[in-house]
């Protein structure tokens, strides 16, 4: 159980390390690093990946699948000893409000710009973990 717990920790981490080497600095998330006072340590960071590329899937799209992973893992850790009904309703939160928030920028209701890409990587480990409980009895 606790490989849940580390695995969850390592798709945030890797999420994070994405978007901040490589995603643009306009981003919402840069100006509350900036707000915090770790704009030096992130630009430090951001300079010792200029010249690595990525593919515009890995860099754009990757960190909200790894992110709904690790919430999926994490909630599941800690949610175990919840009924599976519960623990899946806990565990569906953020995935589905991803969704929703991609498919409200695609209407115009919320701004942004939809990617189908992004879609699918908040939907798919959400879909993979309620396939896997409906395979346990517990």
């Amino acid at each position: 159980m606790k490989i849940k717990l580390g695995l969850s920790w390592v798709c945030m981490l890797v999420g994070i390390c994405i978007y901040l080497l490589f995603r643009s600095r306009s981003h919402l998330g840069f100006q509350l690093l900036d707000t915090i006072g770790l704009s030096t340590v992130v630009d430090a960071l951001r300079e010792m990946a200029v010249g690595i590329e990525l593919p515009d899937f890995v860099k754009n799209c990757l960190p909200d699948g790894l992110w709904s992973i690790s919430y999926i893992l994490m909630c599941d850790y800690y949610n175990r000893d919840e009924r599976r009904r519960l623990r899946v309703a806990w565990c569906s939160v953020i995935p589905l409000i991803g969704c929703t928030s991609e498919l409200m920028q695609w209407g115009g209701i919320l701004p942004g710009i939809f990617d189908w890409r992004d879609l699918v990587c908040y939907s798919a480990p959400l879909a993979v973990y309620f396939y896997s409980q409906s395979k346990t009895t517990t």
